[in-house]
């Protein structure tokens, strides 16, 4: 080191420590030397434990969204039935452009929705 020039001494320093942080790394957090196979198997069965209420978690909003389908389907279905035995075209197109609409929107926010999953 003392052969180079000083002002090019700071810069040849600088390369080293660069390379060397490189290959060597940062030193280890402190509480990794502490970690024993206890921690980290206590660590998988939480993180496992988290997936699977996942699971469950969006079984559950899915079962939710076709029981909330099916009980309003019945009572449309119940509807169309009674307007066209009535003879009432005109009701019914207006019920089945609201239901296009309705059955548009739903599935709309089904799929773009904030419970979709990636």
């Amino acid at each position: 080191m003392e052969k180079i020039p000083p002002e090019v001494r700071s810069e040849v320093k600088g390369l080293f420590s660069t390379i060397s942080a490189r290959f060597i790394g940062p030193p280890p957090h402190p509480f990794a030397d502490k970690l024993t196979k206890e921690h980290i198997t206590k660590i998988i069965d939480n993180v496992e434990q988290d997936e699977q209420r996942q699971f469950q978690e969006g079984r559950d909003i899915r079962r939710m969204g076709m029981t909330i389908f099916f009980a309003m389907l019945v009572p449309v279905t119940g509807l169309i039935v009674f307007f066209t035995l009535l003879n009432k075209a005109d009701l019914l197109v207006g019920l089945i452009s609201a239901l296009v609409g309705f059955g548009g929107g739903f599935g709309g926010g089904y799929g773009f929705g904030k419970y979709r999953r990636h």
